[in-house]
């Protein structure tokens, strides 16, 4: 869970989500041009992460009693669907909870490495239409 980003024109939800699918301490040179010395590496840790969508058509809240509902985003580029965070813009964990009722569906991302799942089982391809943020 992290704060809405600034690119979220419209957004009346205060936060963004996205699923942790990997973490990542990458060492970087920056090497400024026209500079002679060698550049110094610096650690910076990521962690690479599969957007969530929040749904507007749905209403939730405590007045209304119900848990805010998400899906993953929907797009046609893989570029957009993922992405990367400083570990230190994550205000907290949430757990998402599966809208079994809503049934699950493959049109927002086919097989990938994206998801732990045995080549044997074709269900592990599937998402969930809907998740609920249990906060």
């Amino acid at each position: 869970m992290l704060l809405t980003r600034e690119d979220d024109e419209g957004s009346t939800h205060p936060y963004c989500y996205a699923r942790v699918v990997g973490i990542f301490h990458v060492d970087v040179r920056y090497h400024q041009p026209g500079e002679t010395a060698p550049p110094l590496s610096k650690r910076m840790d990521v962690l690479w992460v599969r957007w969530f969508d929040y749904d507007t058509t749905y209403t939730a809240g405590w007045q209304a009693r119900r848990l805010p509902r998400i899906r993953y985003l929907e797009t046609d580029s893989p570029y957009e669907q993922f992405g990367f965070v400083d570990p230190s813009d994550v205000i907290r964990g949430v757990h998402i909870i599966p809208a079994f009722a809503h049934g699950t569906t493959s049109r927002f991302l086919g097989p990938s490495v994206a998801r732990s799942f045995k080549e044997d089982n074709i269900q592990d391809h599937y998402d969930y239409n809907f998740y609920y943020v249990n906060m």
